[in-house]
């Protein structure tokens, strides 16, 4: 019996031994496959049609991690706005719609910064070109649509404005006003559409490619006091164009929202919104109250043709509640109200404001950011979303404690797109 037991023994080792080595030449045979798969030789000769069709499908993170690698690739990922309008036209679905980026900046200007994707729950750093004329100028944002961010600055007292795309960092300094203003009281910014033409970001030559069609609506003055408010329009298959001036006395917000061929800005005094039509150049005063005489921090929304209002009340110097508003028309009437459509949770609101008054809100596509200014990475933030009703504390911003500046000061929300051309 004991010799069988050993026959056994070794049977059951010999039979393991077997398995084991079979295992082990598999997963040699893996090995040496998946470094000729990887082979450097094979790879460097790729053929560059196949690379971008490689390329334009990756998520926009992985896009601005290859930037990172070297110049080569970083001329070679600027230059794909051509590959991504060839295929778009080929009508593939390279990627499915994404939501707004929040860029969050981290000194007064306005050239580093962290943008936070939804989509990844993560926070991205962004770096912007220099824009400046003599270098000591600062160029604040102020409008965006779509991939597309409007900044303005100040030149010998009188407003300019420069468009950029955050993901390309390619931009362009627009041409100056008909009347320059040296206060502005609203800017929006709206895509109209795109065309082909020869143009090369920063006004240097280039390839032909897709430009984007978009119009610059800026209304201002020359003194604070004048009540006299111009407009001008930018058009970036043309030029600027004087248009109307704004109802006498309005005191809107300076960002305006675009919805239904539209641009609205909210307006302090007198009490409702301002219209600005963008086929017809004319503006109009909307009498709609606010939903309550103690509104503060509040800012308007856009989302699928629908015009919303994020704000909090103040009860004795405190904000004891932060609700959402829905602009209605009342029935068979052409008057508008705003009806409450979602209000923050007690729990979240005392979170973020842990009983301060103001808060900032960065909005954009049904989405909005709250947060307080000059965050420090302990500071918390939420966000939004006007789609699921939801409101969700955003991660700490991981590189902003050893990043040297302010805290997230102030920010703005837009598309990211590699295809938005200024």
């Amino acid at each position: 019996m004991k010799g069988i037991g050993e026959w056994a023994r070794q049977r059951s080792w010999s039979w393991q031994e077997g398995r084991k080595t079979s295992t082990t030449r598999k997963m040699d045979k893996c090995r040496r496959e998946e470094r000729a798969f990887m082979e450097e030789s094979i790879w460097a000769n790729l053929p560059e049609h196949l690379l971008e069709q490689i390329i334009i499908r990756l998520p926009i993170a992985s896009l601005l991690r290859c930037r990172c690698l070297s110049k080569k690739w970083l001329s070679f990922i600027s230059s794909l706005p051509v590959s991504f309008q060839r295929h778009r036209h080929r009508h593939l679905p390279l990627q499915i719609p994404r939501p707004p980026w929040f860029l969050m900046f981290v000194n007064h200007s306005y050239q580093e910064g962290f943008a936070f994707d939804p989509a990844t729950a993560s926070w991205y750093c962004i770096s912007l070109p220099s824009f400046s004329v003599n270098g000591d100028e600062r160029h604040i944002p102020v409008a965006s649509a779509g991939g597309l961010i409007c900044f303005t600055s100040s030149l010998e007292g009188r407003k300019t404005f420069t468009v950029c795309n955050p993901i390309t960092r390619s931009w362009r300094r627009l041409p100056s006003m008909l009347n320059p203003p040296a206060f502005l009281e609203t800017v929006g910014m709206v895509i109209v559409g795109s065309y082909g033409a020869g143009v090369a970001a920063n006004g240097s030559p280039g390839p032909p490619h897709q430009r984007t069609l978009y119009n610059v609506v800026v209304a201002g003055n020359h003194e604070i006091s004048d009540e006299t408010i111009f407009t001008e329009v930018f058009d970036s298959g043309t030029l600027w164009q004087a248009t109307s001036r704004m109802p006498g006395g309005a005191d809107p917000m300076l960002s305006g929202v675009a919805c239904n061929g539209a641009l609205y800005s909210w307006c302090c005094e007198p009490d409702g919104l301002l219209s600005y039509d963008l086929k017809n150049h004319s503006w109009t005063l909307l009498p709609t109250s606010t939903p309550h005489s103690t509104l503060v921090s509040n800012a308007i929304i856009s989302w699928h043709g629908r015009l919303f209002m994020l704000g909090g009340l103040n009860e004795n110097q405190v904000t004891s509640t932060i609700s959402v508003w829905e602009l209605v028309c009342a029935p068979h009437s052409k008057d508008t109200r705003w009806v409450v459509f979602d209000t923050m949770p007690p729990a979240l609101l005392h979170e973020l404001l842990g009983g301060r008054t103001f808060f900032m809100c960065v909005g954009c596509e049904g989405m909005v950011l709250l947060h307080l200014g000059a965050c420090s990475e302990n500071m918390p933030m939420l966000l939004y979303d006007i789609d699921k009703k939801s409101w969700q504390k955003l991660p700490l911003c991981p590189s902003l404690e050893e990043h040297q500046g302010d805290g997230l000061l102030d920010g703005i929300a837009f598309i990211p797109e590699m295809c938005a051309t200024p």
